[in-house]
């Protein structure tokens, strides 16, 4: 089982960091990564991801063409 994003071979496109507009000091990150959120690999680096964070939203999930 994947255990750390580092183990997935997910490739990272993109990392964004906003201010949080509530809490001082907290930031919003926006991700953008190869692969359908439908996929093996893209399912379990969301499981991982959902273990370190408090929220997660998936803004879009587009299939490759």
């Amino acid at each position: 089982a994947i255990k750390r994003l580092s183990d997935n071979p997910t490739a990272l496109v993109k990392i964004e960091s906003r201010p949080n507009k509530v809490d001082l000091g907290k930031y919003v990150f926006f991700v953008d990564i190869e692969g359908h959120r439908t996929e093996d690999k893209v399912m379990a680096a969301i499981s991982v991801l959902e273990t370190q964070v408090s929220k997660i939203k998936i803004l879009g999930s587009y299939p490759n063409q």
